[in-house]
Order: C-alpha cells, then sequence, then structure tokens
C-alpha cells in the first residue's frame, strides 16, 4: 500500500531543490500486464514493383536506408522500353512525312489534280499517326521518362522512390530477370506505429473506445489509443489480439518487436495519479510525500 508523509520541514529553505507538482484524478481500470508487438498498419509498408520486364541491373538502396520521394532506387535494362522509344521516335519521322503528304494533297486538290477522297486518306493518315504517338507518350510518362528529351533508343529504367520512407527487404535478387509484376522491394513509412495486445477473450471483451494502454519501449513508457477488436483469435497463443496506435512513438521502432503493455480495463473509478519519480522507498514501502501547507487558497483540499 502507498503511504502519505507529511512533509514537515519548512519548504522555503529547499524551494530550489524540490519541485512541487499537482497530483491528478483521473478515471482507472483494473490493470492487465500483457505481451504486445510492434507492427504498422499494411498502407504504411508498401511495395515497389518493376513495372516494365527486364533485367536487374543494380539497387541504389540498401536496407534501412532513408529515401526521399523522387530518389533512385532500381536500374533495370529492358528491352521492352528499348521497343518502345525506337517505336517513338520512328513515329515522329512518321508524322513529319504525314504532314508533308496531306499538305502535298490539299495543294494538289486546289490545283484539280487529287481527289477529295485524296485528301480525306492524308488526313487519316496522319490522325492514325498522331493517336499512335500520343498513346504511346503517355506510356512513357506514367513509366517517368520525358518523351521530349529522347534523342535515342534507351533500354535504361531507373526506378525512383514514390514517397519518403525507409527501405524495408530486398525482394528480388540482382542480376535476375524481372516482370512487370515483380516486386523489387519494401518501403515502410516510419510516421505511425502501433502495437498489438493478445489478450484473454474475457478481457478483450471488456475492451471500448475509452480503453488505454501503456507501452514499454526501451525504459519509455507511452501511452497508446484503443484502435480496434481484430476479428480473429491468434491460433498459436489462442488469445484475441487488440490494435492499439503509439502515441508520440520513437522512429526507429523495429516492427515486429515484442514488449510489456498494460491495459486499464473497464469497469472505470476515478483515482488519484502521481508521476511515478514522486514515489521513493521509506522503510521497503513505497511512499509519496506530500505539502503540509500551501499559501494558494483550496490547494490542500
Amino acid at each position: 500500500m502507498t503511504k502519505y508523509l507529511l512533509l514537515l520541514l519548512p519548504l522555503l529553505g529547499f524551494s530550489s531543490a524540490i519541485k512541487v507538482e499537482h497530483a491528478t484524478l483521473k478515471p482507472l481500470g483494473s490493470m492487465v500486464h500483457t505481451n504486445a508487438q510492434i507492427t504498422q498498419l499494411s498502407s504504411q509498408k508498401q511495395e515497389i514493383v518493376s513495372r516494365l520486364s527486364g533485367h536487374l541491373e543494380a539497387y541504389y538502396v540498401t536496407p534501412g536506408q532513408h529515401v526521399k520521394e523522387g530518389d533512385k532506387v532500381v536500374l533495370i535494362e529492358s528491352i521492352e522500353l528499348s521497343k518502345m522509344t525506337a517505336e517513338y521516335l520512328a513515329l515522329i519521322k512518321q508524322l513529319q512525312a504525314a504532314e508533308n503528304q496531306k499538305n502535298t494533297a490539299m495543294t494538289l486538290h486546289k490545283k484539280g489534280l487529287a481527289s477529295q477522297n485524296d485528301v480525306s486518306n492524308a488526313i487519316i493518315a496522319l490522325e492514325n499517326i498522331r493517336s499512335k504517338q500520343s498513346a504511346l507518350a503517355s506510356q512513357l510518362h506514367s513509366l517517368g521518362i520525358a518523351p521530349d528529351t529522347l534523342t535515342a533508343p534507351t533500354d535504361q529504367f531507373i526506378l525512383t522512390a514514390h514517397a519518403d520512407g525507409v527501405v524495408g527487404t530486398i525482394l528480388a535478387p540482382l542480376h535476375s530477370n524481372v516482370n512487370a509484376q515483380t516486386a523489387l522491394l519494401t518501403l515502410v513509412n516510419q510516421e505511425g506505429y502501433y502495437a498489438v495486445a493478445y489478450l484473454g477473450v474475457n478481457d478483450a471483451m471488456k475492451i471500448n473506445k475509452q480503453t488505454k494502454g501503456w507501452l514499454s519501449i526501451a525504459g519509455k513508457e507511452y501511452a497508446s489509443n484503443f484502435v480496434q477488436l481484430l476479428p480473429n483469435i491468434d491460433p498459436e497463443t489462442q488469445r484475441a489480439k487488440v490494435l492499439f496506435s503509439i502515441n508520440n512513438s520513437p522512429s526507429n521502432l523495429l516492427l515486429g518487436a515484442f514488449t510489456q503493455m498494460d491495459i486499464s480495463l473497464a469497469p472505470y473509478t476515478n483515482a488519484i495519479m502521481v508521476k511515478k519519480t514522486a514515489l521513493s522507498l521509506f522503510k521497503g514501502e513505497w511512499v509519496v510525500f506530500i505539502e503540509k501547507e500551501h499559501e494558494e487558497a483550496g490547494h490542500h483540499d
């Protein structure tokens, strides 16, 4: 049992050494001690895929490396890209020839040396080439390649990071052949960590929106808010899984790590709470020193 000791010595002489703080009255339920695993939502862990078939030539990043949006990640040599860029350059020349053909047909038509049908066919041929060029330019843009800058066919395709994050796992071996759907690596967004707490079924059924948790990480405690009671029982532990969001968590937590968590369950009663640093060990028991008097009216009450 925690005891309270009256601080009988005058506080005036110790005002610079003793820090006085207020106790708080907060709702507190029965405390459950359990294990919890550090995790993130699926939306925070994304895979970077190749988007083109080809040969994986180089990685510009390593696992654990911080990257920013737009940083180079992977180099792929792709015959498919070589064909696309060569076709685009060929369409530019075809477009110039078709434009000249249309102009010639229109000039001859005015002189009565060509029919309206000849003019129409030249226009249709020109528009078909423009349509193919536009579709191919759109594909190249989606791959991060500016068609207007092409002067020669290229087979080198550089993938960039689509967001800030940390490189997780390299999934495709270097110098392997990949296709357009091959996952190359994972990118983890380090903002917003969660904890999955494992509770007995009876305790899990007492969880509500007001449930709070305190996660112990590297000697520090982090308050956590209830998010969701997950629908499936863990098959290995036969315990329910409860998802908590970790408040003000550090940005370098290890995903998958297990740690201790305290959870306050209903029913709740108001309890006087003090900071852990206020506790002192006195004759084998934990005690809290309090002021005997205070000049502020109503403070003692």
